[in-house]
């Protein structure tokens, strides 16, 4: 029987799910159902519920599933939700500006 090597892939998450989710996707999604029911025990009109509930569901499914491909060291792109938090990092360091130029 013929044996090949095949080289593993460590740059990306380990799919837990089937191989297709991973445990991170599976806590935003989690986490969106938690919050929809806990949203439709309010007491307002049921069309604020269909609303609130489908741009919760929107919001944690993009930042679960989809990935930014503006960083060319990695092959897959990261996913949103770290690329907001390094956003968010960014935001908040202080910058120092010199005669001349940017220096972090």
């Amino acid at each position: 029987m013929t044996q090949f090597l095949m080289p593993l892939d460590i740059t990306g998450e380990e799919k837990m799910i089937g191989g297709v989710l991973s445990l991170r996707q599976i806590g935003y999604i989690a986490c969106a159902i938690i919050l929809i029911f806990i949203g439709c025990m309010f007491p307002v009109p049921m069309i604020l519920k269909i609303i609130f509930g489908v741009l919760l569901l929107f919001m944690f499914l993009a930042l679960a599933f989809i990935k930014v491909d503006t960083f060319p060291n990695f092959t897959n792109g990261i996913s949103l939700d770290k690329y907001i938090m390094l956003y968010i990092r960014y935001r908040r360091m202080q910058k120092n500006l010199r005669l001349g130029g940017l220096i972090e």
